[in-house]
């Protein structure tokens, strides 16, 4: 099975960066991962679990060709504008970590 997943990675000050590095090698014990990101700069040590890609270029048949993208938004938008941008063209599954979203 192959996941796309949109989120902050390390060493963006986010929640979502940390809950996303916890889960890494479990997902990555299951799930063919591709880690996508607006990030210029992530740890290096998560891609021993996943690939990480930027979504500046993104390529819409990559999309298409997964069983699940994944989309994780929070309330700070210097971490999740972009993500939302790419979640409103492409189908998959938005995970809200806020309450107030």
């Amino acid at each position: 099975m192959k996941w796309n997943w949109f989120a902050p990675l390390p060493p963006a000050k986010s929640g979502i960066a940390d809950f996303t590095v916890n889960l890494l090698p479990t997902l990555a014990a299951h799930v063919e991962l591709t880690l996508w990101t607006d990030q210029t700069e992530w740890d290096l040590a998560i891609e021993k679990y996943a690939e990480v890609r930027q979504f500046k270029d993104l390529p819409s048949r990559e999309l298409n060709r997964v069983e699940l993208n994944i989309y994780h938004l929070g309330n700070d938008a210097t971490f999740h504008s972009s993500i939302w941008e790419v979640a409103s063209r492409h189908s998959g599954l938005v995970v809200l970590h806020d309450i107030c979203l």
